[in-house]
């Protein structure tokens, strides 16, 4: 058949008719599966799917038209009967090999659940495998104009607040990056190189990364964004973007979207505010947020952050996001009056916030001034059931499991986050450490060993991964986890603070002593020189050394603020060390320095101070200040419910009892906090001394073995060891253990009074 009789033939049988009718009939049904798509929130991989479709059933079409395309009847042949079934089976292996794993229903789902009040909600929440992941790293001024450089920080936080709305995004900025930034000697966020955002976006576990410059247009500000895919640092789009502010914002945050492939059509026009409605129409209002911002989280100037974000509610009233910033502030500056404000006041605008930063305020809001912690947490469990994918809702939950001292129903969250998101590969990290917490250790090095198999590179792992080993008198692991971060980093502070513990508890004081010299000269930020100071002052206080322990604390407090630690918790811990002047024989000092840290504190804060109060009056041994202190932290417990402090009050209760002369009642009481908190050294001691008391000494034995395993060199309870086998007839195993103390006491200060009672114990043993 020549050429024109093979086109005749084709016109004959309508084969370009039939075709041409199926390409355009395809074309209107990608349109209709794109409209669909659109209309009802579909999967955007359901159009890939219909043109991939289509074009696979081309063969079939051009078959039959070839062959039933002509006038009149035509039957059908082998041909048909192999070549369409054929088609069939190789179009369904590609859509299979091409999208198989790949949802393509409804991008989203709708869930009722009831509120805090007992009201029922309902809600429209992403599937995980629509979400996505984004690292947003400040933006670099390049204009050289200082005027511009308020922008550096107010685009990325208005980007953040803008995909609030957008049930797609999770977003990881400003404070949660805070950390990983401080850690790498870049602070300001500014001016980082290309391998070091991916390598802080790599530990986040997100998807893409974005960063910015900004340069001075011919029209006002203009903005180019690089959108980096983690892992590959593939460049997925660079935009530039010109105009005011707030339009910059819009401009940038649709067009991120749009290249990460987020279906921004599907949204609901209310989902997506601009900024200007959503926040504040006063640019002036939003420079001085953004300034308030930058002095928290980069400066960690509370004074001057709280200075600007209140120009910022004073020009605008309604700017409630502002008056949320100005609450955090207060919180952390010990401010509770100006919190009260604050936190009513956003409340009260609580329409100008994305929607899902209205389940945290309304969740502060039941905490401080509702004082009911129980509906907070109603309203954080509303969140994760509206928002089941959401691993930033379940995080949040799982934090206020912890402090409820919830820790099976936290590694529930965790490993729920790992469900839906397996590349959150930090979970595991902190599934580890709450196994940690509660004695779980072996589950605890199972989780952690995991994660670093994963992440090799993380410094954080190891330390926690060297606790849990040596918690169950593996020192050799131990130290070989310490090591593996001191090969990965050199000049890593942390490993060398891991390595010196160690190096306490195999008794080898000179190697300490070397590698807390050596994390010394190598601490460069002040986090590391706090941390430093502080492992250095609990070795000196073991040893018996507490005017070098108190040297090394009146070093660490002031690195607290400029390692960027809040006012309250700064006031926390300089409380939480008058311990070392009762130590030192100096109660009146610690006592007094107590009042004066305690009138520091507002309320509810106040009865914060009760923490550390309960250490000075147990060392001091006076049971009327630890009724005080303990009633102080049952008032935390109750009004905020941090309920990881139960221990503590129930072991101070114990203490209360037995300084009263009723060591049954106290026994009960310590073994009800070694069972709240198995890791606890001196409670196991405290036990064991009242089994002593109560003419136990086989039972007090036992009690110690759980303390020696993780704590060989405790000299402390070294001595009570000692007094016990004294008890039992065993003289020379008495005078071992004293022996033993002594030598962890050889450089104790003089007069160091647990040092001169054992060396008269010694003594006394001789002598008899």
């Amino acid at each position: 058949m020549g050429e024109q009789s093979f086109v005749r033939e084709l016109f004959g049988r309508r084969v370009p008719h039939i075709g041409g009718a199926y390409v355009a009939g395809s074309a209107g049904i990608v349109q209709f599966v794109d409209w669909l798509a659109g209309r009802y929130a579909l999967s955007p991989a359901l159009i890939d799917f219909a043109l991939l479709l289509l074009v696979l059933l081309l063969p079939t079409v051009l078959l039959l038209a070839w062959r039933h395309g002509q006038p009149g009847r035509n039957r059908w042949t082998g041909l048909e009967r192999v070549g369409v079934p054929a088609n069939l089976l190789v179009a369904g292996a590609v859509l299979a090999l091409s999208f198989g794993g790949r949802s393509l229903g409804a991008t989203t789902t709708t869930v009722i659940v009831e509120d805090e009040e007992g009201n029922e909600v309902e809600a429209v929440v992403a599937k995980s495998e629509f979400r996505r992941h984004l690292a947003l790293f400040y933006f670099d001024n390049e204009s050289g104009d200082a005027e511009l450089d308020w922008l550096q920080y107010g685009i990325p936080r208005g980007l953040w607040a803008d995909w609030r709305q957008d049930i797609f995004m999770s977003v990881r900025e400003g404070l949660a990056l805070s950390q990983a930034l401080r850690e790498n000697g870049q602070p300001d966020g500014l001016g980082l190189p290309l391998g070091l955002k991916s390598t802080i976006a790599e530990k986040q576990n997100v998807d893409y990364f974005l960063g910015g410059e900004i340069s001075r247009g011919a029209n006002g500000p203009s903005v180019v964004t690089s959108l980096y895919e983690v892992g590959s640092n593939r460049l997925v789009a660079e935009r530039t973007h010109t105009g005011a502010p707030f339009d910059l914002i819009d401009q940038i945050s649709a067009q991120v979207r749009e290249d990460m492939g987020i279906p921004t059509q599907r949204l609901s026009e209310a989902a997506d505010l601009p900024l200007d409605e959503l926040l504040t129409d006063s640019e002036v209002a939003y420079r001085a947020y953004a300034e308030a911002f930058k002095a928290l989280a980069v400066d960690s100037d509370y004074g001057q952050a709280a200075q600007s974000v209140g120009q910022a509610v004073e020009e605008d009233p309604s700017f409630a996001l502002a008056h949320w910033l100005r609450y955090a502030i207060a919180v952390l500056s010990n401010q509770s009056e100006t919190a009260v404000e604050a936190i009513n006041a956003t409340m009260e605008h609580s329409y100008r916030l994305p929607e899902r930063e209205k389940y945290y305020v309304r969740r502060e809001y039941h905490y401080l001034v509702g004082q009911d912690p129980e509906k907070g947490i109603q309203l954080a469990e509303m969140s994760v059931t509206m928002n089941p994918e959401d691993i930033e809702a379940r995080g949040a939950l799982a934090l206020l499991y912890r402090a409820s001292n919830r820790v099976e129903d936290e590694i529930e969250q965790y490993l729920e986050i790992l469900r839906f998101s397996p590349s959150q590969s930090q979970v595991l990290l902190a599934v580890g450490d709450a196994y940690r917490r509660t004695g779980q250790y072996e589950q605890a090095i199972d989780y952690i060993a995991r994660y670093s198999e994963l992440a090799p590179q993380d410094m954080q792992a190891y330390p926690i991964l060297s606790q849990s080993y040596g918690a169950i008198g593996q020192f050799e692991d131990a130290r070989a986890a310490c090591e593996r971060a001191l090969l990965l980093e050199p000049q890593n502070v942390s490993a060398r603070l891991c390595l010196a513990g160690i190096a306490y508890d195999l008794a080898d004081w000179p190697e300490a002593e070397r590698l807390y010299d050596d994390a010394e000269g190598l601490a460069r930020t002040a986090a590391d020189r706090a941390a430093m100071y502080e492992a250095r002052a609990g070795y000196h206080v073991r040893r018996g050394q507490i005017e070098a322990a108190i040297e090394d604390r009146a070093l660490e407090l002031p690195l607290l603020s400029q390692a960027g630690a809040p006012p309250l918790q700064v006031l926390q811990r300089r409380l939480q060390t008058l311990t070392r002047f009762v130590l030192a024989q100096r109660p009146e000092a610690a006592l007094d320095s107590a009042a004066a840290l305690a009138a520091q504190f507002e309320a509810p804060f106040d009865q914060l101070s009760g923490i550390g109060e309960l250490a000075i009056y147990n060392l001091i041994g006076d049971p009327d200040g630890l009724e005080a202190a303990i009633a102080k932290v049952e008032g935390v417990i109750q009004t905020l419910g941090v309920e990881a402090l139960r221990s503590n009050v129930v072991f101070a209760g114990g203490r209360v009892l037995e300084l009263r002369g009723d060591c049954a009642s106290a026994l009960s009481e310590y073994r009800r906090a070694i069972e709240m908190d198995p890791a606890a050294t001196a409670w196991g001691r405290a036990a064991a001394r009242c089994l002593r008391t109560l003419g136990r000494a086989d039972e007090a034995a036992s009690e110690l073995e759980p303390v020696f395993v993780r704590s060989p060199n405790a000299p402390r309870s070294l001595v009570e060891l000692a007094m016990i086998e004294s008890e039992r007839g065993n003289l020379d195993l008495a005078v071992a253990h004293l022996e033993r103390a002594l030598d962890v006491w050889a450089g104790a200060d003089p007069g160091y009074a647990p040092a001169e009672e054992a060396r008269s114990l010694l003594a006394g043993l001789a002598g008899g």
